[in-house]
């Protein structure tokens, strides 16, 4: 016993004293070793002028010297508890104020303690439990924290500051940038040192050509000469593209020389020359006169 409380403290004794069998002569002894402070002083002098004290005496006497200011108010403060913190604080102070009733020989029924914890929550709690109607206090505890769950959701999102996106002016055109004078006065560094490698030497610009446009060329038109026609003229010594009588040293007007060159992988430029002669001299014979070969 530190001074508070003293009707509950003589409750947990004599719980004790069932529990552990304590004999009626020992009750008083075994109290008086749990009182501190100012309370056990007290006892030392209640105890030094009387032997064999009774325990229904003592407790008597206690109540008397020690007041328990909890008993006068607590019916009070029960009926006018109101939650104005969090849902936690106020269970709390609602399971103490009841546990002190009832160790008081208070008797409340259990409607009335629930009615009396429903009554007690915030304006914004209470309609919600009450739409539920819980029939016991657990009911209504699980019910109060859920709905003031919600409302810290909401209250964030409220607290949420808009979406604003950055909006950057554009530049104005007839301002122009002026830059610090003061950058054109630095003198550039310069360096002294030797290079490590001597310089190359400067190749010649190379002269651009002017640009020529090009015109698509046309397309040129093939004669086609039927085989009759050429067995007809090859009787008659002419020409396949001309009426002309047909020699080695012909030139035909309407026929214009044609060069074949054929690249072969590993020749060189005077393999392909010497290649292209002889596919020149082979077409000059193959249509040349057979009269003439003979």
């Amino acid at each position: 016993l530190d001074g508070n409380h003293p009707r509950i403290w003589l409750k947990k004794c004599c719980k004790y004293f069932t529990l552990c069998k304590i004999l009626e002569d020992q009750k008083v002894d075994l109290a008086s070793l749990n009182m501190i402070d100012s309370d056990e002083l007290w006892v030392m002098g209640y105890l030094s002028n009387r032997m064999n004290v009774d325990w229904n005496d003592f407790v008597i006497d206690v109540n008397a010297r020690f007041k328990d200011e909890s008993e006068t108010n607590v019916v009070q403060e029960f009926n006018s508890l109101q939650q104005t913190d969090s849902i936690e604080s106020y269970i709390d102070a609602f399971e103490n104020l009841r546990a002190i009733m009832l160790q008081n020989n208070y008797i409340l029924p259990d409607q009335y303690l629930l009615d009396s914890f429903v009554g007690g929550l915030k304006s914004n709690v209470r309609p919600c439990v009450r739409k539920f109607k819980p029939t016991t206090i657990a009911q209504a505890v699980e019910f109060a924290r859920l709905q003031e769950e919600s409302l810290s959701l909401n209250q964030l999102k409220t607290n949420r500051p808009p979406f604003n996106p950055i909006k950057t002016t554009p530049p104005n055109p007839s301002k122009s940038t002026k830059f610090p004078q003061s950058a054109s006065n630095v003198p550039l560094l310069t360096n002294t040192k030797p290079p490590l490698l001597p310089t190359p030497p400067l190749l010649p610009t190379p002269t651009t050509k002017a640009l020529v446009s090009h015109k698509s060329p046309t397309p040129k038109l093939v004669k086609y000469i039927p085989a009759d026609v050429r067995a007809t003229k090859i009787a008659k010594g002419l020409c396949y593209y001309c009426d002309e009588p047909y020699h080695r040293n012909h030139q035909c007007q309407f026929k214009e020389p044609q060069l074949f060159q054929v690249e072969v992988p590993g020749m060189d430029e005077v393999d392909v020359a010497i290649v292209a002669l002889e596919e020149t001299s082979l077409e000059e014979i193959t249509t040349s006169d057979p009269q003439d070969i003979h």
